[in-house]
């Protein structure tokens, strides 16, 4: 403070993005004349917004959560958040959003989930996209493991592009264990994957 004493914060979401925010927030309040124990109790008070590492459950004893992340350092920067607090493995499953955006990013792609022990690639999420034949996500899925990355593909999509998670959660039945921490990310049915794991 400007008397040279110091205060302590403690805020209820995880990222060292959020750290930043809420030392940005803590000094723009504080320098127009707002309280400090209003500052403080404000910033314990905020809560996580929707689909950003949104706590959806538990599966098995493992903790689901659900991100909107859908671009290269979105994601990197999220896993690295969860790998900081993880107690067993860090399960990612990843719904890549357009054909456009997966194939002119798929190096970027391949260099973000260093920091999960386990990735599974689901159908790509078209959105106002048609088809396009010329990109998949075993093509991730191909670049994640000549980078050492533990990844498998596993389809969801049927016809009509409606999503079917059961594949997905058959799977993740035979990995988790508990303590796991398992993120579903992406702009489309990641959100939606999280619950039908959980219930």
């Amino acid at each position: 403070m400007r008397d040279g004493s110091r205060e302590s914060f403690k805020l209820n979401v995880m990222g060292d993005y959020n750290i930043y925010n809420a030392s940005a927030a803590i000094i723009a309040s504080y320098e127009t004349g707002i309280d400090i124990d209003i500052i403080r109790k404000s910033l314990f008070s905020y809560k996580p917004l929707h689909r950003r590492l949104e706590k959806v459950g538990f599966y098995k004893d493992a903790q689901v959560l659900t991100d909107y992340g859908h671009h290269p350092v979105e994601i990197q920067s999220t896993l690295s958040t969860l790998a900081k607090y993880k107690k067993n493995k860090l399960v990612c499953v990843f719904e890549p959003h357009t054909f456009s955006r997966t194939k002119s990013l798929l190096n970027e792609f391949s260099e973000s989930f260093f920091e999960a022990d386990q990735v599974i690639v689901t159908d790509i999420y078209p959105a106002r996209e048609k088809l396009d034949p010329t990109i998949h996500s075993k093509d991730l899925v191909k670049l994640l493991k000549e980078k050492g990355v533990q990844a498998e593909y596993i389809p969801t999509l049927k016809e009509e592009f409606k999503p079917d998670f059961q594949a997905v959660k058959d799977y993740l039945d035979n990995i988790l264990e508990k303590d796991d921490t398992c993120l579903t990310t992406g702009a489309g049915f990641s959100d939606k994957l999280a619950d039908y794991i959980v219930n």
